[in-house]
């Protein structure tokens, strides 16, 4: 069931970071719905991984702010880590989640994607909520986009599928490889370097 929503997300999370202007929009809502639209002809339209990969690097770091959601997800150990080892750490993020969304969306078939609302949430945060609609008799799947920004320049911070938090997830696996390396941030960071190579 978890892979099957990672599944899901992944495809969602590729949805949105598509789109090279979407990041300025009027509203949250809107900014999800344009990049939505937009990467979906992108998505139909690019077949190549390799090529595919190129363009969600330079995508995720213009809509994701990385940074902030490397930060959740690393948790207590962001403090532990040295300068070096942050900075590793946040760039082989990038690359890794990168790397997950493009292999995992090797199964689009025509998915549609919908907003359906959105409202404010903490800290001046909104919450967009939109669904992935099948092509198939499958009920729709609720995804629901952290989004933050202000002068109408908006970027991801966190993506729930059926109320099952991405970073949460990925904060919970990356504290396991650290405790069963002893503490060793760098073990992560070599793991997930690995990852990257492997993909």
């Amino acid at each position: 069931m978890l892979k099957r929503m990672l599944r899901l997300a992944a495809l969602l999370v590729i949805c949105v970071s598509g789109v090279a202007s979407a990041a300025e929009a009027s509203d949250p809502k809107s900014f999800v719905a344009d990049m939505g639209s937009q990467a979906i002809h992108i998505l139909q339209t690019q077949h190549d991984l390799g090529s595919r990969k190129a363009a969600f690097t330079k995508l995720f770091a213009a809509d994701f702010d990385s940074a902030t959601i490397g930060k959740f997800v690393l948790g207590r150990y962001w403090r532990t880590a040295t300068p070096d080892q942050q900075k590793q750490y946040i760039d082989v993020f990038s690359q890794y989640v990168v790397a997950l969304y493009a292999n995992r969306f090797a199964g689009y078939s025509g998915e549609q994607f919908k907003v359906v609302s959105s409202r404010q949430g903490d800290s001046g945060n909104a919450v967009v909520m939109s669904q992935i609609i099948p092509t198939d008799s499958r009920p729709p799947i609720n995804i629901g986009w952290q989004v933050s920004g202000k002068d109408n320049t908006y970027r991801i911070v966190d993506v729930t599928v059926e109320n099952l938090s991405l970073a949460v997830t990925k904060r919970d696996e990356f504290a396991s490889v650290i405790q069963q390396n002893n503490g060793s941030v760098q073990a992560l960071i070599d793991q997930l370097k690995q990852k990257v190579q492997e993909s």
